[in-house]
């Protein structure tokens, strides 16, 4: 059987929770990259349904949409809890994290410099006090240090991920979720992966 190959820009982006369940899984994949000037010839190329990026092929199929493609490989590697009261948490904590990183991703790509300015005040003063303490709170309930349960699974890595793109002094408003992001971060194949990766801008 061939092995998967996961196709993204070279950067970290919406490819790297796919990588992190990779290697948390420490499953063999062919990471192929390219740059922002290639993508439009592989757009052309039709090999990915909706001409996006991430696109996984794995098992036969030819799979887009990273959080689509995240819980594909956490069903198949043991990331996704132990039953499905544990599923639907991981799925809820995953999605709230989501909605933070979508705000963030907003500020990132604003090119308005003013405008931009008023999103980074909003995410610090508002979006972050408001869902920061909700996903803390996950963590501290559960004596395990994961977010679920008592084994990794995906939602772990998508903190640890998120907490890393968070500049340092909002970093430092959450002691828990930096304690959390270490020890996800220690695990000797994760550890790995961080150590190995590409450095890219992000």
């Amino acid at each position: 059987m061939s092995k998967p190959v996961l196709t993204y820009f070279n950067a970290r982006g919406r490819a790297e929770l796919i990588r992190l369940c990779f290697a948390a899984a420490d499953a063999d994949y062919e990471d192929v990259r390219f740059s922002r000037e290639e993508f439009p010839e592989f757009q052309k190329s039709g090999k990915s349904p909706t001409g996006q990026v991430p696109l996984l092929e794995i098992d036969g199929l030819v799979l887009v949409q990273s959080m689509a493609i995240v819980r594909y490989l956490a069903h198949k590697y043991g990331l996704y809890g132990g039953s499905d009261a544990d599923a639907v948490k991981i799925d809820m904590i995953s999605d709230t994290i989501t909605d933070v990183v979508t705000k963030m991703m907003a500020v990132h790509f604003e090119k308005d410099e003013a405008r931009k300015t008023e999103m980074q005040t909003d995410f610090a003063t508002s979006i972050l006090p408001r869902f920061g303490p909700i996903i803390v709170k996950w963590v501290e309930d559960n004596p395990s240090g994961f977010f679920v349960g008592d084994k990794l699974s995906f939602v772990d890595l998508q903190s640890m991920l998120v907490f890393d793109l968070l500049p340092p002094p909002l970093q430092a408003g959450f002691p828990k979720l930096k304690e959390h992001r270490d020890k996800v971060a220690a695990l000797p194949r994760i550890s790995a992966w961080l150590a190995k990766r590409p450095e890219t801008p992000m």
